[in-house]
């Protein structure tokens, strides 16, 4: 039996890359994009913070992956880190705020904590940062790890491979708390790019300067999504020595 592949991020924005770049068939009936070159292998998004959970529910339930990867970009917590946008996180610990339920994996060293909405303001992140120790947060890895560990058809076989690329650093958070204003960037026409830049609360360069240290991560985020979704599905196993590696349920 092929490896089943499911590919998740938090929006369409993190996973327009790889549909790009590759060739995929979107199938109506489960919302998903499917791979024309790995038939076992799909993705999709699953909305910022698992909003669309009653879906990705559905979406597990009925293709029962062998292999989720996690993928996107993560804020770094501590200004005083040294990680730069665009870095691949080695996750070894995925926390959620909320319950402070762990999920432990590896190999890695770093630790990710899931909040429920975004984390603009420094001190908070450095609070985010403290309490956990933590060294980045997203709004999706422990949703996704809880799911993934509760559903019984996946219990015995379902591994979840977490691919997060540092994205914001405290010293930019300011631009960052306005990022919903420049998704779909890219699909915008110049006009549409100039006005979205001159109203930008931050000014026309701040705007820029967003997109460039945006670009800079979703390139990363794009290249390491590639190469483990394609590693994944050509050798079909999960490699020794992959890094943040989780196995929710045992």
């Amino acid at each position: 039996m092929p490896l089943t592949i499911l590919l998740l991020t938090g929006i369409k924005e993190e996973l327009q890359g790889l549909l790009d770049r590759h060739p995929f068939e979107f199938e109506k009936e489960l919302r998903i994009y499917r791979s024309r070159k790995y038939r076992e292998f799909y993705a999709r998004t699953t909305g910022p913070g698992v909003t669309k959970r009653a879906e990705i529910q559905k979406v597990l339930e009925d293709l029962a992956p062998d292999v989720v990867i996690c993928a996107g970009i993560a804020g770094i917590l501590d200004e005083k880190d040294e990680i730069e946008t665009g870095d691949l996180l080695r996750i070894g610990e995925v926390l959620r705020q909320s319950n402070r339920v762990s999920y432990p994996g590896g190999p890695g060293r770093d630790k990710l904590v899931t909040v429920k909405r975004p984390v603009h303001d420094i001190l908070d992140k450095l609070d985010l940062a403290t309490e956990f120790k933590a060294r980045a947060c997203d709004m999706e890895s422990a949703i996704i790890l809880d799911m993934v560990g509760s559903l019984p058809a996946l219990a015995q076989k379902t591994f979840v491979v977490m691919v997060k690329v540092a994205g914001d650093r405290p010293e930019d958070s300011s631009l960052y708390e306005y990022e919903h204003l420049t998704w779909g960037w890219d699909k915008k026409s110049w006009i549409q790019k100039a006005r979205t830049a001159l109203k930008f609360p931050a000014g026309p360069a701040a705007c820029l300067r967003l997109i460039n240290h945006k670009k800079t991560a979703l390139r990363s985020l794009y290249k390491n999504m590639e190469l483990i979704a394609y590693r994944l599905a050509e050798e079909q196993t999960v490699p020794s020595g992959m890094k943040s590696v989780f196995i929710p349920h045992r």
